[in-house]
């Protein structure tokens, strides 16, 4: 995906594990500090629960250069493995216990 459009909760960081660009929206209250942080670290888009704001902010992520730039945070960050994790995380997920 170009663009990932989510909650503050889990997939938020899967996304960012992949370098997916994220606009989110906290849906609960536990979600916000997790979001700043998120912000602070510059990979994460926020926008308030409001129809509008989400489209420009959607808007504002696909746009050149913002997107390019925006993109190239997700370098800085120590994701080495973050692909494999999340791979073998869902693999286990559907095994079960077998």
């Amino acid at each position: 995906a170009k663009v990932a459009l989510l909650s503050g909760g889990d997939t938020l960081l899967q996304a960012i594990a992949v370098q997916t660009p994220v606009v989110a929206c906290a849906i609960s209250k536990d979600q916000n500090t997790r979001l700043d942080h998120c912000v602070n670290a510059g990979v994460v888009i926020k926008a308030n629960l409001d129809i509008d704001e989400i489209i420009t902010k959607v808007a504002q992520v696909i746009t050149e250069p913002f997107y390019s730039e925006f993109v190239s945070k997700y370098n800085q960050l120590d994701n080495t493995h973050s692909f494999e994790v999340i791979t073998n995380g869902i693999k286990n997920m559907l095994i079960g216990d077998r």
